[in-house]
Order: structure tokens, then sequence, then C-alpha cells
């Protein structure tokens, strides 16, 4: 904390860090695999801006980063050598023209100033769009390979990173990413009843386990559509409650 209170870290990036620290130093653990979806939960920001400010991180040398053979997530590690730590450049200062018509609200405002961090900002973000031909081009996709050697991708990798994480049982996960592909429809109200009773499972589960029952794993559990049960498990307890049956 101490040598936090010497070095300037971006808003984003500090919100990041902080949650690191949290998931690693906060259960006891020199380092923590942790997916997007996690990040996105526990900071509320957006995946672009957590990728942003994972390298902001690395370039200041104060994270330490892993990545998976499987992509499904990386490891991530707080660089506990402070010394080693790297500030960022001061903010450019505005010359007082700019910095007055800023504070006087007038609608008109000058010209951005050009700095070197700007160029560079600009150079950078053109790199990623377009091709040497001039043609745009789309970046690198993340994607989870499956059992059966099918790749997930986009909106379905994201919500089954969430399932994974609350389902909490790390057995199966490539059987599991198959499951999870052959559910027809995933609409955020299926999702989030989906993730609802994968958290009961995980709280469940150790009481299954102390009664010497085997836990479903991931793959029986989403092939069963086991989430299903819960509204069958409602009703019949409003049935056993109206008519005393409990």
């Amino acid at each position: 904390m101490d040598a936090l209170c010497r070095v300037r870290v971006p808003g984003r990036a500090r919100q990041v860090f902080d949650f690191i620290i949290r998931k690693t130093y906060g259960y006891s653990k020199k380092s923590d695999c942790i997916s997007l979806s996690q990040f996105v939960l526990g900071t509320g920001l957006k995946k672009p801006h957590i990728l942003d400010a994972e390298k902001i991180l690395l370039s200041m040398n104060m994270i330490h980063v892993t990545e998976k053979g499987n992509r499904i997530s990386k490891s991530y590690e707080i660089n506990k050598h402070y010394m080693a730590w790297k500030s960022l450049p001061k903010k450019v200062t505005l010359p007082k023209k700019v910095t007055g018509v800023t504070e006087k609200g007038n609608n008109s405002l000058p010209k951005k100033v050009p700095t070197k961090a700007n160029n560079t900002k600009t150079n950078i973000t053109k790199t990623k769009i377009l091709s040497a031909s001039g043609d745009a081009v789309r970046e690198k996709e993340d994607f989870y390979l499956t059992k059966k050697k099918r790749k997930l991708t986009g909106k379905r990798l994201e919500t089954f990173r969430l399932f994974w994480d609350v389902f909490a049982y790390k057995k199966g996960m490539a059987e599991a990413a198959d499951a999870w592909i052959e559910i027809p429809v995933l609409t955020d109200k299926i999702v989030q009843k989906i993730v609802e009773a994968a958290k009961k499972e995980a709280k469940n589960r150790p009481d299954l386990v102390a009664q010497g029952r085997t836990p479903k794993m991931a793959q029986g559990w989403l092939s069963g559509k086991r989430w299903e049960d819960e509204d069958g498990d409602s009703d019949a307890s409003s049935v056993r409650k109206e008519f005393n049956l409990d």
C-alpha cells in the first residue's frame, strides 16, 4: 500500500489491480485464474476497458499474466517487487488559453492541442484497424475449443465462462462447453436462470458429498436441463404448503 501511494495508476487500471489483489491475496493465494466475466462482475467495467487496463498494468510492471493453453482464462499475479514498478509519465499540462476556455464553459473550444501522447495513441489505433493495404481487418477472435473440436466464441463463450465460474465444479470443462453449444436458445433470461440454478447446485454440493452421493458434472447437468428443475421444485413446494403435506 505504501508503494501504491507513490505510483500514479489510471482509474480503470487501479480498479483491475485492486480486483486482482482481492482474488489473490484476499484468498491467501499468490496467483489466480481470472476470466474476463469475473473482471466485468467485479469491477463493473466493460471488456475492452479491462483489456486496456491489463496492458497498462503490464507496461508498468505491476502484474504478471500467464495465458493458459485453452485460452479460457489467464493467471494473474501481483509483482510484489514494487521497486520494479514503473510510473506512467505525468499528464500533459494544457496551455492557459485552453484551460481558461474549458473552465468558462464556452460552447466553442480551440482545436485539441497535439501532444506526443495523442499522436502515439492514434498510430496504435490505426495499426489495430487497418491492414497494410488500408483495408479493414478483424482482431483475433477469442475462442475455446470444446471436446468435439468446436469453437465456442462471442456471446456463447462469454455466458459459458459466467456459468463455469458459478457452477464451481472444475471437471469436464471441454465436455461442458459442447453441452453449452447444444442449448438451442440462450436468451439473457435463460442464461440468468441457468446461472442462478448453478449457484444453488454449487451451494448444495458439499451436502451431497457428505451424504456419499456423487455430484453432477457440468456436462450432465446441462444436458439434463437441470436448471428447469428449479420451477418444478418451486411448484411442488407450493402444493405441499397449500395442502399441508410437509
